[in-house]
């Protein structure tokens, strides 16, 4: 399917295909994202269905993409960035934004999408442990400069697409629910392992509890409440056992400790790029816009005073997107993604709404928002909520004939979300 084809060529530019002994340099990896996507917006426009009568938050898709597009004009008013520079350094949101309103007009459907994701998480498994055979000089992507391995239990490497694979965990848990088949725990533990490998602590949290609240929603009181003391047994029993657990851990308490005589560094970044560092009274509402790091004079001073503060964008998602382009856009965002999360869904496309309280969560402490390959994930996910449903493409069975299967009445809604 040319549709489906051409999405995953976007999602694996925006990673640089996985950048094989780290050939593919930055500006590379740009360019095969601007074009990819713009095969997609050309192909789209020819063969792509109509929006007509599809109900996505168009006026709020409309102020992201246009308090984005402002911001280039306030960073090159208030700042010593020109307007062509501005506009480079703000593309890749541009178009990774866009790259909504191309996955709405391609209309592929969600199970190809979802089974597409399996497949490349397949692959990140592979990356993942062949750059663990061959660190420091991984085989794919930049090499380790700085190995963790005392810090956490195990070197740290990165996993790719690590912000979609609690995504896929959600969604072993929302089918086996459906059809009880026992494959869906080897899927599930497959990707929590590698949820796991990557040591972020976040993320390994969050999935965590976050599975646990879906599994629970079909428990009964009495239920629940042996399996909530189990948790706790294992929390307080078994997991101290583990050793990476433990190294976490001592690294979390580390860190309370030498903050302990000081403020946190991310509520100094959430002053900082919220209120503190302001330009003027505009910058707010239409944000600073962007600055090109190494590239123009505002971008070099920009990045020498978050080197010397410590204070980056990137670790409180929120408030630098808010920073950078401002109250419109960041409203908006917010409520294409509340608006995602809370609207009914049927059984089976109820993982959506955990993977969306998930990212929202962690982009009070990390940077899905501001990241152009954690942001096709982001609108892949809307995508997934707003595409218009297909009656007679519901979930089956594998191995079943391909009839639908009913829609089932226990499966579980995300307390106070899915109403």
């Amino acid at each position: 399917m040319i549709r489906l084809a051409l999405v995953i060529l976007v999602v694996l530019s925006s990673v640089g295909f996985f950048n094989p002994h780290a050939m593919v340099s930055e500006q590379l990896q740009k360019l095969s994202f601007f074009l990819s996507i713009l095969l997609c917006f050309g192909y789209g426009s020819v063969n792509g269905v109509s929006l007509r009568g599809v109900k996505f938050p168009r006026t709020a898709f409309v102020l992201l993409l246009g308090g984005i597009g402002l911001s280039i004009i306030m960073a090159s008013a208030f700042h010593t960035q020109s307007l062509k520079v501005s506009l480079i350094a703000t593309m890749p949101y541009l178009f990774a934004y866009g790259f909504f309103f191309a996955l709405m007009k391609l209309d592929v459907p969600r199970e190809r999408l979802i089974q597409a994701y399996f497949g490349l998480a397949a692959v990140s498994t592979v990356v993942y442990f062949c750059n663990v055979a061959t660190v420091p000089f991984n085989m794919f992507g930049e090499p380790i400069i700085n190995l963790e391995s005392e810090d956490r239990g195990i070197i740290r490497i990165p996993v790719v697409f690590i912000e979609f694979f609690p995504l896929l965990a959600f969604y072993a848990i929302n089918r086996w629910m459906i059809d009880k088949k026992k494959k869906w725990f080897v899927i599930y533990a497959w990707i929590l392992l590698m949820i796991l490998l990557s040591v972020i602590r976040q993320v390994i949290a969050l999935t965590l509890v976050l599975s646990l609240l879906f599994v629970m929603q079909k428990m009964s009181w009495k239920i629940k409440a042996l399996t909530a003391a189990g948790v706790v047994a294992v929390v307080i029993w078994v997991l101290p056992l583990i050793p990476m657990y433990s190294a976490m851990i001592e690294l979390s308490e580390k860190q309370a400790e030498e903050n302990a005589d000081e403020e946190n560094v991310r509520i100094q970044s959430w002053r900082y790029y919220t209120y503190e560092h302001q330009t003027n009274a505009l910058s707010p509402i239409f944000g600073n816009g962007m600055p090109s790091f190494g590239n123009s004079r505002w971008g070099i001073q920009f990045d020498s005073e978050t080197l010397e503060s410590g204070c980056f964008a990137a670790d409180v998602g929120w408030a630098g997107f808010f920073w950078y382009f401002g109250g419109i856009a960041t409203a908006a965002l917010v409520y294409m993604l509340i608006s995602a999360a809370v609207k009914k869904k049927r059984q089976e496309n109820r993982y959506l709404t955990y993977w969306l309280v998930f990212v929202m969560i962690t982009s009070f402490a990390s940077g899905p928002p501001l990241y152009y390959w954690q942001i096709v994930d982001i609108v892949m996910c809307l995508y997934l909520v707003y595409k218009k449903d297909d009656d007679s493409a519901l979930i089956t069975s594998a191995g079943d004939s391909g009839d639908a299967q009913p829609r089932l009445s226990y499966l579980p809604k995300f307390p106070q979300l899915s109403k």
